[in-house]
C-alpha cells in the first residue's frame, strides 16, 4: 500500500506540474506575438520572412529609411509570408506603410489574413489600394484617403474576433477612421503576409498581436523585434543577458520538482524491494 501511495503521489505532482505550467503559458490579451520594427534591422533575411514562390520571379526587397521597402520589377503580384506562428482565431493584426511610388491608382498593398504554403494559396486579403480606397470595405475619410493617395505615413488596425472580420482602423496622425466591410468575412487559420501589385511600398512596422481588447501591448516582443533573436543567435553567450528570450524558469522548476521527487520515489522503491 504505501508503495502504491507514493506512486499516486509522484503523478499527482506531475500533473499539478503540468497543470501549471499549462496555466502559466496561456497567452494573454494584448501579448505580442511577433513584432518586426524594420528600423531595427539591416539585413532582411534576419525578420523571418518569406518570399512567395507565386507570383513575381523578380522581386525588389530592401531595407532602408527604416523601412521594408518592397516592388517588383514586373507587374506580378509580390508575396511576403510572415513566421509561423501559434495564435488564436482572436488576433489583432498592426502595420505601418506608405506608398513611395505607384504604377497607377489601382496598384495595391495588401495584408494577408490567411494564406497556405509557400506559394501561398488561398489568400484572403485586405486590400489598400494607391487610389485611398479598400476593397470590400466603406470608404475612408476624405483626410485618410488623401494621405494614401499622397503617400503619408498610415497606421491599419485589423481586429479578428473569433475570426471575424467586420472592421478596420485607418491612421495617419492626428487623424482616423473606422471603415466597415461591406460583407462579415469569417478568416480561416493560416499564415499572414503581405502582398504588393503595381507599387513600391515601405513598412516600418508589424505586429501580430492575440486578442483584440486590451489597453497595451505586452510580453517580449511589445518592444523587441523578431530580427533581435536572430542577431542574438549568432552572438557570443553573455551571461549577463537576461533578456535574450521569453523566460521559461517556472518549467525548469517544475521539472526540478518532478526529477527530485522521482528520484525519492525510486529510491524509496528500490529499498523497500531489496
Amino acid at each position: 500500500m504505501k508503495k502504491l501511495a507514493l506512486v499516486i503521489t509522484v503523478l499527482i505532482m506531475l500533473s499539478c506540474c503540468l497543470h501549471v505550467y499549462a496555466m502559466d503559458s496561456d497567452t494573454a490579451p494584448g501579448e505580442v506575438l511577433y513584432h518586426q520594427d524594420f528600423g531595427a534591422v539591416s539585413d532582411f533575411s534576419l525578420c523571418g520572412i518569406k518570399i512567395g514562390t507565386a507570383g513575381t520571379d523578380k522581386p525588389l526587397i530592401n531595407i532602408k529609411n527604416n523601412s521594408l521597402d518592397i516592388a517588383s520589377e514586373d507587374n506580378d503580384r509580390l508575396y511576403l509570408i510572415l513566421p509561423q506562428i501559434d495564435k488564436d482565431t482572436s488576433y489583432t493584426a498592426e502595420f505601418e506603410f506608405r506608398f513611395v511610388q505607384k504604377d497607377n491608382d489601382n496598384a495595391y498593398v495588401g495584408f494577408i489574413l490567411t494564406c497556405r504554403g509557400d506559394e501561398p494559396t488561398n489568400i484572403t486579403a485586405l486590400i489598400i489600394r494607391a487610389d485611398g480606397s479598400v476593397d470590400d470595405f466603406t470608404s475612408p475619410s476624405d483626410e485618410i484617403k488623401a494621405a494614401i493617395k499622397n503617400g503619408e505615413e498610415i497606421e491599419v488596425t485589423i481586429p479578428l474576433s473569433d475570426g471575424v472580420l467586420h472592421e478596420v482602423e485607418l491612421k495617419s496622425g492626428d487623424k482616423s477612421c473606422i471603415i466597415e466591410r461591406k460583407d462579415v468575412i469569417l478568416v480561416g487559420a493560416g499564415f499572414n503576409g503581405f502582398v504588393v501589385r503595381n507599387a513600391e511600398i515601405a513598412i516600418s512596422d508589424v505586429y501580430i498581436i492575440n486578442g483584440t481588447d486590451y489597453y497595451e501591448k505586452i510580453g517580449y516582443y511589445a518592444e523587441k523585434s523578431y530580427s533581435d533573436e536572430a542577431q542574438n543567435a549568432f552572438a557570443p553567450e553573455d551571461e549577463d543577458d537576461e533578456e535574450l528570450a521569453p523566460a521559461t524558469e517556472d518549467l525548469y522548476c517544475y521539472i526540478l520538482i518532478f526529477a527530485c521527487t522521482s528520484c525519492a520515489a525510486a529510491k524509496y522503491l528500490k529499498k523497500t524491494t531489496v
